[in-house]
């Protein structure tokens, strides 16, 4: 199927018959002709009881996303990428970056990391971050807050259509829909905090623009902005921990 949202036109491929009819029913204010360009697929995969099990995972344009043994996160991960193409609510800012959520409740916003981006949130789950599913990191800046939003289609509904012989298993790597706390801001060593926000604003997605640099002033005067350094997979999620 093909949706119209915002000012892009995205296809959604699925593969369980059922999981699809739903989306179209909860979708169908956005359905259109097909001409995407963009396409999401998802994967629900196989029996989950059984030794040849097969994970679900969620590609756009053949990149991997997300890859976990729970079809719910990965319904709520295809949800968070689908909603990235709305406009975003008044007094939000969107940051092409990761956001994580501690044990405390606290969140880091930091850049994606430049390898290993599809599987980074297994680092941060052994160090007790949360990973806020999503191409963008959605904070308030009234109360410097990142928002985990439930997706733009009923979850329950999506899950309970699944067609093929499911036995969901939990993934413990995302974090729950809520709103924490920004404890931090990660960036590059900058020499001023006016250099800090205008790489971020390099963050913002192009249809959020002015709005987002805007918030972004609001956003520096209330969070710590510590250096980033250059490094990856264990290493990285190690000193983001320390940072909350």
């Amino acid at each position: 199927m093909s949706l119209q949202l915002g000012e892009h036109r995205v296809g959604v491929r699925v593969d369980d018959a059922g999981v699809l009819a739903a989306l179209r029913d909860a979708l169908g204010a956005w359905l259109v002709p097909a001409d995407p360009s963009t396409t999401y697929s998802i994967h629900l995969g196989d029996d989950a009881r059984a030794a040849s099990h097969a994970l679900a995972v969620v590609y756009r344009d053949g990149d991997l996303l997300v890859r976990t043994r729970s079809r719910e996160r990965a319904l709520r991960a295809l949800g968070a990428h689908l909603a990235s193409h709305l406009a975003a609510p008044d007094g939000a800012v969107r940051l092409r970056a990761i956001a994580a959520v501690s044990e405390n409740g606290r969140a880091i916003v930091a850049p994606f990391p430049r390898h290993g981006a599809s599987t980074f949130d297994r680092y941060l789950a052994a160090r007790g971050l949360h990973v806020v599913d999503g191409p963008v990191a959605h904070i308030d800046v009234a109360d410097a807050s990142v928002v985990a939003a439930e997706p733009i289609f009923p979850i329950g509904a999506a899950l309970a259509a699944v067609t093929t012989n499911i036995a969901e298993q939990p993934d413990e790597a995302p974090a729950a829909p809520g709103r924490y706390p920004i404890r931090a801001v990660v960036t590059p060593p900058l020499p001023s905090i006016a250099a800090r926000v205008a790489f971020l604003a390099s963050l913002v997605p192009p249809h959020d623009a002015r709005r987002g640099i805007e918030g972004l002033h609001t956003l520096a005067a209330s969070v710590l902005f510590p250096d980033d350094v250059d490094d990856t997979g264990a290493e990285r999620a190690k000193r983001l921990a320390r940072l909350v």
